[in-house]
């Protein structure tokens, strides 16, 4: 019989007990902050119509798509006629979670009101190259508000962002901050044109990791004239604290009323996030590659690792895309598998959520099976965790096994123990052994 390759494809991961452990503590602290915000949980299918989806993410964006092949007769059909490769595919997997949820805004709205608050945990696939802390499917935790224009949109969905740093223990963390109106400004002014405005956007989102050089050489590959090169060069500046944003710092280029007035917005932001004391910085070479965004724009990136962790902004035009009118919204979405990633490599779990259930119940004989499992279910009653040992053993096998399980304590039961009705138990970390009635257990514990 030849042997099947056991490896998960590529960008894709099996999570062991102690990886799942660590996801769910996670996951709890992010929902739990997400409803005392008063947004409410909503779920949509993994697959989309195709159609919902292309169009959405930009030129980029669009190869990452994951397509779903046509099934059974229909694809037969759409061979026998000579499709081409993109007439093979009805379906693809979830890019994010932000295009399904303007579908479910567009097709239930009547049921959902006119402002509408939800987060949304579930996973997503792109055809991305993977790489370290990149995968081809991984976990979005968004969160949106849907109906209003207002700043203080902005400021509920970043709030519950940073509080989600704060209660996760991350001592560092940087929220970068950008408008896509200044951006657009910014391309146009330089002599740009509208065609090559979303080409350019990629290579300025770039900046912080290829710099300043990078960005003009990959334009100038592109084909950019260096006069437009020069001038687009003087936006290239260090970021700079968001409450500091103002024309002057990005001359030679200027910006219409429409520009300033959107420096002013960002302005605004920073005085409301001022309680949270962290590091909110204006980046003008923040673009985020994706094309629906029309608003302010944000990124949150933890400066000792260089890694970005979440991100989102606002999405006046998208709704209506499905709706047919206009429906203003804006969304962060918390980076949840990178987040785990750095959380455990900087050694941010709590012990508790690290460490294996703390019983460790042993067997040692047949003729003490019945009490044992008496013993299991009535301290499982009491709210312990407790693991029984699968099979009958010695009491050095069970040692054994509970020091390599890191097991706290471990009781055993034997013919003895069945017959007093007492549990034998011994404290892994001290050594210490003590004999105890089954009905002093639980308060004794």
């Amino acid at each position: 019989m030849s042997k099947a390759s056991p490896k998960a494809p590529a960008g894709m991961r099996d999570f062991l007990p102690a990886d799942v452990k660590k996801r769910r503590y996670v996951r709890s602290i992010i929902e739990e902050v997400y409803e005392s915000h008063g947004f409410a949980p909503l779920e949509t299918p993994a697959m989309e119509k195709r159609s919902t989806l292309e169009g959405k993410y930009g030129e980029e964006g669009e190869k990452l798509v994951f397509r779903v092949m046509l099934r059974g007769d229909k694809i037969k059909k759409a061979l026998e006629r000579g499709a081409s490769a993109a007439q093979l595919a009805d379906l693809a997997l979830r890019y994010d979670l932000t295009v399904p949820l303007a579908r479910v805004v567009a097709e239930h709205g009547e049921k959902l009101g006119r402002v509408f608050k939800r987060y949304q945990i579930q996973p997503v696939w792109r055809a991305d190259r993977p790489g370290r802390n990149r995968f081809r499917e991984f976990m979005q935790c968004d969160v949106d508000i849907v109906g209003t224009t207002s700043l203080l949109a902005e400021v509920e969905v970043l709030s519950a962002a940073l509080e989600i740093m704060d209660r996760l223990g991350f001592p560092e963390y940087r929220l970068h901050v950008n408008h896509r109106v200044v951006l657009r400004q910014l391309v146009a002014s330089s002599g740009i044109s509208p065609e090559h405005e979303s080409q350019a956007l990629i290579a300025i989102d770039k900046w912080d990791k290829v710099g300043t050089d990078g960005v003009l050489s990959e334009l100038r590959d592109a084909g950019m004239p260096e006069e437009v090169l020069e001038r687009l060069s003087g936006a290239f500046i260090e970021p700079v604290p968001l409450e500091e944003a103002h024309e002057e710092l990005i001359k030679p280029l200027e910006l219409s009323d429409e520009g300033r007035q959107a420096l002013s917005d960002l302005r605004a932001l920073a005085r409301y996030l001022r309680k949270w004391r962290i590091n909110v910085v204006w980046d003008p070479h923040l673009a985020r590659g994706l094309d629906y965004y029309t608003g302010p724009i944000f990124e949150m990136r933890l400066p000792d690792v260089n890694v970005s962790v979440g991100g989102g902004g606002r999405y006046d035009e998208l709704i209506g895309m499905f709706a047919g009118r206009t429906i203003p919204a804006v969304g962060f979405s918390v980076g949840f598998d990178r987040i785990v990633s750095v959380m455990d490599e900087s050694g941010l779990f709590p012990q508790s959520v690290t460490e294996d259930i703390p019983v460790l119940l042993g067997v040692l004989g047949e003729d003490s099976a019945d009490y044992a499992l008496e013993v299991a279910r009535k301290l499982r009653d009491a709210g312990m965790a407790v693991d029984l040992y699968p099979e009958f053993a010695s009491p050095s096998k069970v040692f054994k096994f509970a020091h390599r399980r890191g097991f706290r304590k471990v009781m055993l039961v034997g013919e003895t123990e069945a017959r007093d009705r007492t549990i034998a138990m011994k404290d892994m970390v001290s050594g210490e052994r003590a004999t105890i009635s089954l009905e002093n257990l639980i308060h004794h514990e």
